[in-house]
């Protein structure tokens, strides 16, 4: 009887840890196509790229903190329809981190280091939005790769899974077509003015 009330109150511990990170991420939702563009709001764009990942249960995101006030925004990397935009308050902003968050967690219990292949210095520079313009971020790549295997024993189980490590692997600048597309999938958004973020 003590163990089994031991195990349910580690259970529970576990599930309010996770529900109480559920909120340390701000996911920007991708816009739809009913959205109207507000001349007070800015927008960001890109290309974000997810490779799925053994049962898609890995989540990686950009995280970009607001200079002026300290709030962060997160933008999730995603395996379907991975060009879209966000809209976000005007302000200067500077990537902060990049979140990886295994087992479709919410939270960012793990802060990744950023690296990337050729790694562009210009990743690490501030950039300024202003109300009523459209930047481009770039096409951002991430992928999960096995890093081994675990094993583990929690009472009479023994168990061996399979460890996924998750980064991001590639950054490129395609303005034009990345501009293209997001023209030809928002269309309301053709009147704002596009720029480069860097």
């Amino acid at each position: 009887m003590k163990k089994r009330n031991s195990f349910i109150m580690i259970i529970l511990f576990l599930l309010s840890f996770v529900f109480s990170g559920c909120a340390s991420l701000d996911y920007r939702k991708p816009l739809n196509s009913s959205i109207q563009p507000k001349a007070s709001k800015s927008y960001l764009y890109g290309r974000f790229f997810l490779q799925r990942d053994f049962m898609n249960k890995w989540r990686l995101a950009l995280r970009f903190e607001n200079i002026t006030n300290g709030n962060i925004i997160s933008i999730r990397l995603l395996n379907e329809k991975p060009v879209y935009a966000v809209e976000i308050d005007p302000g200067t902003y500077r990537l902060k981190d990049i979140v990886y968050a295994p087992l479709g967690a919410m939270m960012d219990f793990e802060i990744t280091k950023l690296t990337v292949p050729s790694e562009p210095a210009y990743l690490h520079n501030s950039i300024t939005v202003e109300p009523g313009k459209i930047y481009y971020l770039g096409d951002f790549s991430g992928s999960s790769r096995r890093v081994g295997f675990g094993t583990g024993v929690s009472g009479d189980a023994f168990a061996v899974c399979v460890l996924f490590k998750g980064g991001l692997v590639g950054v490129e600048q395609n303005f034009s077509t990345t501009t293209e597309e997001i023209k030809r999938l928002l269309p309301q958004l053709t009147d704002l003015e596009f720029n480069p973020a860097w």
